[in-house]
C-alpha cells in the first residue's frame, strides 16, 4: 500500500513541478500581478508543499549517501517553495519611468498609494552606443543617491539598494512622428547639454531663412525666444520644423525605464536550487558511478 501510494504520490507531484515551473516562470516575467497573487497559485502551492511533507514523512529514514541526497532534494523543493511564497505574498515589483536629471523618493500606483524606496533616486546621465545601423549596442545609466553614493546600472546587470533589486529595462528619447508639410523643414536631433550651441548654430546655417527660434518650454507651457529659453542641462531630444522664418524647437528629456523588485524569498530560492541540486548528485549519480567502480574491481578479481 506505502508503496502504490508513494507511486501515485510521484506521478502527483511530477505534474504539479511542472505548473510550479509554469508559475515561477511568470513569476520572473511578470512580476507579482494579480494571477500570482490568486487562490488558485496559493492552493497549487499548498498542495506541492503536502505531497512533499507526505513523500519525506513515508520514506524510510538512513544514513546511506543515496537516502541523504533523498532528504536534500525534497526539502530544498521545499525551501524553494517558501521562497517563491514569500515573494508571491510580499514582493513587489514596479516599472517606472524616470527623467534624467530629476530627483525621485518614492511614486503613487494606480490604486493610489505611496510607494517609497526608502532613498533618493537619481538618473545623472544616460549613454547610448549605437551600431553603425543605427540600432542599440549598449546603453547605461548613470545613478546617484540620497546618501551620496553612485552606482552604474547596465542592461543585464542589477544595483541593489535598500532591499531594492534595480534593472534597467529600456529607454525613450521621446521621438513621435512628424509630417512635413512642403515649403517648411524639420529634422530631430539627440543632444547633451553641452551641444546645445551646436544645434542652434545648425538651424542658423540652413538653407531655409531663419529669422527667429522659439523654443518650446514645458515649464511656460508654450514656446518661448531663444534669449529667454534656459538651456537643457541633460540628454535631451529635440525636433526642429522651419516654418514662415521662424524655427520651432520642441525639447524632451531623456527617460529612463528601471524595474524595482524587492523579493524577500530570493535567498530562499536560492538555498532550496543548491540543496536540490546536491540532492540530485547524491540520488542519482553517485550510487551509480560506485556500482561501476565495484563493478570494475569484480572484473579484475575475476
Amino acid at each position: 500500500m506505502s508503496s502504490k501510494f508513494n507511486k501515485i504520490s510521484y506521478v502527483i507531484m511530477a505534474a504539479l513541478v511542472g505548473v510550479l515551473l509554469i508559475f515561477a516562470v511568470v513569476a520572473s516575467v511578470a512580476g507579482n500581478g494579480p494571477m500570482m497573487r490568486s487562490p488558485l497559485t496559493l492552493v497549487i502551492f499548498a498542495a506541492y508543499a503536502l505531497l512533499q511533507i507526505v513523500c519525506i514523512a513515508l520514506y524510510d529514514f538512513g544514513l546511506k549517501v543515496r537516502k541523504i541526497g533523498f532528504y536534500f532534494l525534497h526539502i530544498g523543493m521545499l525551501v524553494m517553495l517558501v521562497g517563491f511564497l514569500a515573494y508571491i505574498v510580499s514582493g513587489e515589483y514596479y516599472n517606472l519611468n524616470f527623467s534624467v536629471g530629476e530627483n525621485y523618493n518614492g511614486f503613487y500606483t494606480s490604486e493610489g498609494q505611496y510607494v517609497d524606496f526608502g532613498f533618493g533616486i537619481s538618473v545623472n546621465d544616460f549613454t547610448v552606443e549605437r551600431y553603425e545601423s543605427g540600432s542599440d549596442k549598449y546603453y547605461r545609466a548613470d545613478l546617484s543617491f540620497s546618501d551620496s553614493s553612485a552606482k552604474k546600472l547596465e542592461v543585464n546587470k542589477t544595483v541593489r539598494k535598500n532591499g531594492w533589486k534595480l534593472y534597467l529595462m529600456d529607454y525613450s528619447d521621446g521621438k513621435k512622428e512628424f509630417v512635413s508639410t512642403f515649403g517648411h523643414y524639420s529634422f530631430d536631433y539627440d543632444f547633451y547639454g553641452k551641444d546645445w550651441e551646436e544645434l542652434l548654430g545648425r538651424i542658423q546655417t540652413m538653407d531655409y531663412p531663419v529669422e527667429s527660434i522659439m523654443i518650446y518650454e514645458k515649464s511656460a507651457g508654450g514656446y518661448v525666444s531663444e534669449s529667454a529659453a534656459k538651456k537643457p542641462d541633460s540628454p535631451s531630444y529635440a525636433h526642429v520644423l522651419v516654418k514662415d522664418g521662424k524655427a520651432y524647437v520642441y525639447v524632451n528629456r531623456l527617460t529612463v525605464n528601471i524595474a524595482f523588485k524587492k523579493d524577500p524569498g530570493e535567498y530562499a530560492v536560492i538555498a532550496g536550487m543548491c540543496m536540490i541540486f546536491i540532492g540530485v548528485v547524491m540520488t542519482c549519480l553517485l550510487k551509480p558511478i560506485k556500482k561501476r567502480e565495484n563493478d570494475g574491481k569484480e572484473a579484475k578479481k575475476g
